[in-house]
């Protein structure tokens, strides 16, 4: 189960490590395991320890990928968190270098669960959010969060496809697929 985050119909399937000794578990299941990416750091600040901190505004930290991934849209460097479900997915983190203006890094996601597209919490769609009636305009979060597939880390699994042919990836805008 390592390789997740696992979904099923749309939804996280969080776990927690159980020892085996204890009827009832201590611990109620809150993180999503997840690879994240994160978008044109400059060359001179690809440091671990810089990529590090970086990830540690988006979740726990578990694994950082030093080897920059190149895509059509950039270079990024992709590391493994523990998102927390019960606090807001983040798009961008800033980076401010000492003696230069603070930039913001874009963060893509690799297999979300579905995700609000006006709050940014994980379990919901900004139509079961609040009264469910948002214009466009307020709507902070999206598809445009999602890494495309072919970017993903090697790891992640796929989502599983109807069709024999179909390209695997997330079936709609909103980033969620339906399987594992």
């Amino acid at each position: 189960m390592e390789e997740g985050p696992w979904i099923f119909r749309g939804y996280a399937l969080m776990l927690e490590e159980f020892d085996g000794s204890t009827t009832i578990p201590k611990v109620i299941p809150q993180k999503v395991l997840c690879w994240i990416q994160i978008h044109k750091i400059p060359h001179l600040f690809r440091t671990e320890n810089i990529v590090k901190q970086l990830a540690e505004k988006v979740g726990e930290v578990q694994h950082v990928l030093m080897r920059p991934v190149p895509s059509r849209t950039g270079e990024f460097h992709c590391v493994r968190v523990k998102l927390m479900a019960s606090k807001p997915l983040i798009r961008v983190v800033t980076f401010a270098p000492e003696g230069q203006d603070k930039m913001l890094l874009q963060v893509k996601y690799e297999k979300l669960p579905r995700f609000c597209a006006h709050c940014g919490l994980m379990g919901h769609v900004h139509l079961e959010c609040g009264a469910g009636e948002y214009a466009e305009k307020d709507l902070q979060f999206g598809g445009w969060m999602i890494a495309e597939a072919d970017t993903w880390h090697p790891g992640t699994p796929r989502f599983r496809s109807s069709l024999p042919d179909e390209r695997e990836g997330p079936r709609d805008g909103a980033g969620r697929g339906d399987g594992m």
